[in-house]
């Protein structure tokens, strides 16, 4: 589905682009349900501090051994692989939805003949 997706958005048709990157996402699983813990502290561009929920690449693979502390929650390779794929999939919808805005927004305007005149006017 992904590759038809990218087949149709190379051809420039992005509504069928679009739709089979959406089917593709559909057979994705969802993202395991947990606990969301802290991890780490980060500073926005204001200076401000703020948290900063985990990432999927923040939580270690089954298996492995850490030095750190572990979290409550373990991520498995198939998890890491179900989250490139949602991320890859959704960079992919939203690209399509560019194009499809592009071409609303920068396609030309039909032209009114010169002698046409304008309503309201005399």
């Amino acid at each position: 589905m992904k590759l038809k997706g990218n087949d149709h958005f190379r051809a420039s048709k992005w509504v069928e682009a679009l739709e089979s990157y959406k089917l593709a996402l559909r057979h994705v699983p969802k993202r395991p349900k947990g606990p969301e813990t802290v991890l780490s502290t980060a500073f926005d561009d204001v200076g401000k501090q703020k948290e900063v929920k985990p990432g999927i690449s923040d939580l270690p693979v089954a298996g492995e051994s850490s030095t750190e502390e572990t979290p409550e929650k373990i991520v498995t390779e198939l998890d890491r692989e179900c989250s490139m794929a949602r991320s890859v999939l959704n960079g992919n919808i939203a690209a399509s939805l560019a194009h499809m805005v592009s071409n609303v927004m920068y396609s030309p305007s039909p032209t009114v003949p010169k002698n046409t005149r304008s309503l309201g006017t005399t």
